[in-house]
């Protein structure tokens, strides 16, 4: 199944690389170009880490509501870059554009470690249910 993903997840990066190499002139490529490509390039990989190597299920919640919050904080980030992609052709200057590139990767890191969180309660109540 890894196989598939990772087929599947390179297929995409390869389109998304293209499309953007298609459409913008190649005068147009500045740096907030190549942030906007690199932080694609990153949830993309995040994405595929949540689908693919997500860790499998622990207990009768944990595990399931720990691969929730990795799919669904690595899709709202690829969401996140893709709208900060367009952002970029508008006239923000580099520096903001970062800035909310780094805001959105801290929302990222925010929503897996909640989910982190609430998997490691879940374990643990599971555990103590288990017990009586």
């Amino acid at each position: 199944m890894k196989i598939i993903w990772t087929v599947l997840f390179l297929a995409i990066g390869a389109a998304i690389f293209s499309i953007a190499a298609l459409l913008v002139p190649a005068g147009a490529r500045n740096d907030k170009f190549w942030l906007s490509i690199g932080a694609i390039a990153v949830a993309l990989i995040l994405v595929y880490l949540a689908f693919a190597f997500a860790p499998a299920p622990r207990g009768e919640q944990g595990g399931n509501m720990m691969r929730l919050q990795m799919a669904a904080g690595g899709l709202l980030y690829l969401l996140a870059t893709l709208g900060l992609a367009g952002v970029a052709i508008t006239g923000i200057t580099f520096t903001w554009l970062a800035v909310l590139h780094i805001l959105a990767l801290l929302a990222w890191v925010l929503i897996v470690a909640a989910g982190a969180l609430g998997a490691t309660s879940l374990k643990r109540s599971d555990n103590t249910a288990n017990e009586e």
